[in-house]
């Protein structure tokens, strides 16, 4: 199935979207014959690492 601009755009669109929603951007660079690049950008909260659990290995 080729890609056709209508659905690459709506793709581009929402992603647009949820950018702005999360306060980021998306900026996008097209180069005829290589490629497109898209980049977005947001900040994110970390959460602080949690210590993983012990595991106990146990002879049946």
């Amino acid at each position: 199935m080729g890609c056709d601009g209508l659905r690459a755009g709506k793709g581009i669109d929402t992603m647009r979207r949820m950018a702005r929603f999360m306060d980021g951007e998306v900026s996008i660079n097209s180069v005829p014959g290589l490629g497109t690049r898209v980049r977005a950008e947001f900040d994110v909260d970390m959460l602080p690492e949690r210590p993983r659990p012990q595991l106990r290995l146990v002879d049946t």
